[in-house]
């Protein structure tokens, strides 16, 4: 009997272990953390990293981790800066709140009068969750890869999201560059990055005009009406030097201004023969916008690459 009393309290032990409460959250950011929602982020829900959040703040027992003494540690300052400027990345900086840090800088009072408890918990749980998905987007992507393609999986890229920051950044003379670290180690993605940030300056200031197609294409050495607008957008786009001669003629397609067009056609697919047929005019009317969502395609690609091959 006694054997079978002991038996029937060792098959219940864990069940009575499962049902005991877990300890309270004695502090506002833990209360806050075990929620699992945080209605001030533009996406409230953080249940898919809250996990990762609570092993974060659990090893200091729920200390602020961007706030001290009453104000904003450097590091943080300099995290919200690169969350602000996530484009340059090909992400969007409203997934990380980009708009709102200032309201919530500014909102937890003067120098000289420390924030409240529940506002420094606030903000400081705002802040982990929105560096934790852009830690997350900028090392492994916005998207699954294993979506669309099933040779790809995320599973064997291994990135200890708490670990890193306390042990990367909230000590980092330079978070910026511990946050590169994570990136991509390819040349292709640091290429296609810089062509994203030319691109989208280039696209503040595009005028969107677009270029005349003709029936028949035109030859080199042929009359286009165009040329000097042409000329214009080359230039823009870098294929045509800035300092380069053009024909007298301003109607004339001759000269540097074909040998840009061969340059424009070899870099976007196209036969570099200098003719200038609609399919040529076609790129040369894409929308700068258009070549900028492009260029975040292709970073978030890269991110789908394994960091490490066997």
């Amino acid at each position: 009997m006694i054997r079978a009393l002991t038996l029937l309290l060792t098959a219940s032990l864990p069940t009575l272990l499962a049902q005991s409460p877990l300890p309270p959250c004695e502090s506002a950011l833990c209360r806050l953390q075990a929620s699992g929602s945080l209605p001030s982020l533009r996406w409230p829900d953080f249940n898919d990293f809250q996990t990762r959040i609570q092993d974060f703040y659990q090893p200091t027992g729920y200390a602020l981790a961007w706030i001290r003494d009453g104000a904003v540690t450097p590091q943080a300052k300099a995290a919200i800066e690169t969350l602000q400027e996530a484009d340059a990345k090909g992400l969007n900086p409203e997934d990380y709140d980009g708009s709102r840090w200032a309201g919530r800088v500014s909102g937890l009072g003067a120098a000289n009068q420390p924030p409240t408890e529940s506002a420094a918990a606030e903000f400081d749980l705002a802040l982990t969750v929105s560096v934790m998905r852009y830690i997350s987007d900028l090392h492994f992507g916005r998207a699954n890869p294993g979506l669309f393609h099933t040779r790809f999986g995320v599973a064997d890229e291994q990135l200890d999201l708490p670990a890193f920051l306390r042990q990367r950044l909230l000590q980092a003379n330079d978070v910026k560059a511990a946050l590169e670290e994570i990136e991509p180690p390819y040349q292709g993605y640091r290429r296609t990055e810089r062509a994203l940030q030319q691109y989208i300056a280039m696209a503040r200031d595009d005028p969107g005009a677009l270029l005349p197609v003709t029936k028949k294409p035109i030859e080199p050495n042929g009359s286009y009406a165009a040329a000097a607008q042409l000329a214009s957008r080359l230039r823009q786009l870098g294929d045509l030097p800035r300092d380069g001669s053009m024909p007298l003629d301003s109607s004339t397609y001759a000269g540097p201004l074909v040998e840009a067009v061969k340059r424009f056609q070899a870099r976007h697919g196209l036969d570099a023969d200098g003719r200038l047929g609609k399919a040529t005019v076609e790129q040369l009317n894409t929308p700068l916008s258009d070549r900028v969502r492009q260029l975040q395609f292709s970073l978030e690609r890269w991110r789908w690459v394994p960091h490490s091959f066997p």
